[in-house]
């Protein structure tokens, strides 16, 4: 995951092993989280079309 560095959410990710911590209002700093993120993670992005709303919909109305 990628937060930025306000209220608690830092003292929840260790930075560079659970997620990327960039400082609040730093467009640059997120664009680099973002783009290290997907370069150390390369099978993440053939996974992100797995997580859709419609799937999570579908998974929710096939507990009713």
């Amino acid at each position: 995951m990628i937060v930025t560095a306000v209220g608690g959410l830092p003292e929840q990710v260790v930075d560079g092993e659970t997620g990327y911590i960039v400082p609040p209002n730093d467009a640059a700093a997120l664009a680099q989280a973002i783009t290290r993120f997907f370069a150390e993670k390369p099978g993440f992005s053939q996974k992100v079309g797995f997580c859709t709303w419609d799937r999570l919909v579908d998974a929710i109305e096939s507990l009713l």
